[in-house]
């Protein structure tokens, strides 16, 4: 693997790049039907796509949304 590959894999996001979640999660979940106040503040990354988590009332009940 060349040093460009392994930094565009590191990449770290600053703050003004984590900032407009807050409005994907709301608008996503908005656009699912589902409750926005149920939306944990958790934010997963799959091969470099965002993901918004939601566990609901129990475990078992994870969605994920992709952002």
């Amino acid at each position: 693997m060349s040093q460009r590959d392994m930094k565009a894999n590191n990449s770290s996001l600053t703050a003004s790049e984590v900032q407009p979640v807050d409005h994907i999660k709301k608008q996503i979940a908005e656009s699912e039907g589902f409750p926005i106040e149920k939306i944990d503040e958790f934010v997963v990354f799959i091969q470099n796509d965002p993901y918004i988590t939601s566990a609901g009332l129990q475990y078992k009940m994870l969605q994920t949304y992709k952002a």
